[in-house]
């Protein structure tokens, strides 16, 4: 299911990857309570949810993006590692 990434689509992506625990932006379904509602959205995967109130305004993220079409979620997921190495673990690795 693709959204069309609008220019402020396209622009929410680049500036929310940069927020602290974002960990990737995809296109997908809103779920609410466990629902798949069907509403296509842009989904943000965080490592873990925070309460907003511990959140600067810079780093919330909206549910609902300035085009006041595109509706976000945020979902909680595992940060992915290229060849499956945390950078903290590799330096405690040995080779050999």
């Amino acid at each position: 299911m693709k959204i069309n990434k609008s220019k402020t689509a396209l622009a929410f992506q680049d500036g929310v990857l940069r927020k602290p625990n974002v960990i990737e932006v995809s296109s997908g379904t809103k779920i609410v309570n466990g629902v798949d509602t069907r509403e296509k959205c842009l989904m943000v995967t965080v490592e873990k949810k925070v309460p907003l109130d511990s959140l600067s305004s810079d780093d919330i993220i909206p549910e609902i993006l300035s085009d006041n079409k595109t509706k976000t979620d945020i979902i909680v997921g595992p940060r992915i590692y290229p060849h499956g190495v945390c950078p903290t673990h590799a330096a405690h690795s040995t080779l050999g």
